[in-house]
């Protein structure tokens, strides 16, 4: 009988590996980001902020002179573009999607133009 106990915890303890996985894949939010020539892919958690966003975006594209961009979204009410405020909750923006389950789709972009390049940019990569 000892051997039937021991299988009977080990499928409980596997369902509830199972449970608590599919209940952290719906904590996630599918996010895709497309610059001028690269498109990426994110599942965030929930209470990911916009500046957690920012930075994985920027991290991954080697941008050191962030301050000259932004994120930008289509809302859902009236298809206008914003900007992601970073202190905002990605999950609690209104973006524009075609099905619920689609991935949020942002757009990395300038968001402050230089008035002069060669005096204000540090860093090539970032142009």
């Amino acid at each position: 009988m000892e051997g039937v106990s021991n299988i009977g915890s080990e499928l409980d303890r596997q369902t509830m590996q199972d449970k608590n996985q599919n209940m952290a894949d719906r904590l996630k939010v599918k996010v895709k980001v497309n610059s001028v020539d690269t498109k990426l892919e994110f599942s965030i958690q929930t209470d990911t902020k916009g500046k957690q966003l920012f930075d994985m975006v920027t991290a991954v594209l080697n941008i050191k002179e962030h301050w000259w961009f932004g994120l930008q979204y289509t809302r859902e009410r009236d298809k206008s573009h914003g900007w992601v405020r970073l202190a905002d909750k990605i999950s609690s923006l209104e973006v524009a999607r075609e099905e619920k389950d689609d991935p949020m789709i942002f757009n990395f972009r300038i968001k402050h133009f230089p008035e002069s390049i060669s005096e204000e940019l540090i860093q090539l990569p970032t142009l």
